[in-house]
């Protein structure tokens, strides 16, 4: 099942909302709010986010909410599921710490990298500096041996 409302719009953008049932979510009998009704609410995942311009999205995030199967209205998750938030934070910030660790082994990678491609550059500086040096010496020894047998 899915959802689409614009809860706001102006001339310069539109506050989305977006709703999706979870395949294999749960499901709890409850009374609605919205229709008064003992119905399904079925587990989901509401999209919010703000378009600048319809195509600028300048935030956005994703929360999980139950939803009625009669009115499709939405409650909040953890208003029927209180004891899962303690859970739902934990493997967030579970998720932002193995981010952070990626984030920190990209930057290292990045880091030994610049460091072989200088050092590599740095070495084919010294190969040049040393061959050059060796052709100067070369061009010198040539022009001495000239001096010494007369001959241009």
């Amino acid at each position: 099942m899915l959802r689409y409302n614009r809860d706001y719009e102006e001339d310069f953008g539109s506050c989305i909302q977006l709703i999706m049932r979870m395949s294999g979510g749960k499901k709890i009998t409850l009374k609605c709010s919205s229709c008064s009704k003992q119905n399904i609410f079925y587990e989901c995942e509401v999209d919010e986010s703000f378009k600048a311009y319809f195509v600028v999205e300048l935030w956005k995030r994703t929360k999980k909410a139950m939803q009625c199967g009669e009115c499709l209205g939405v409650c909040d998750y953890f208003e029927i599921f209180p004891q899962e938030r303690g859970l739902e934070e934990q493997l967030d910030a579970e998720r932002k710490r193995k981010q952070a660790e990626v984030e920190t082994q990209r930057k290292l990678n990045e880091e030994r990298e610049k460091r072989l491609k200088e050092q590599a550059a740095q070495e084919q500086r010294e190969k040049d500096r040393r061959r050059r040096e060796m052709e100067v010496d070369d061009e010198l020894a040539k022009l001495k041996r000239n001096m010494r047998t007369g001959m241009p």
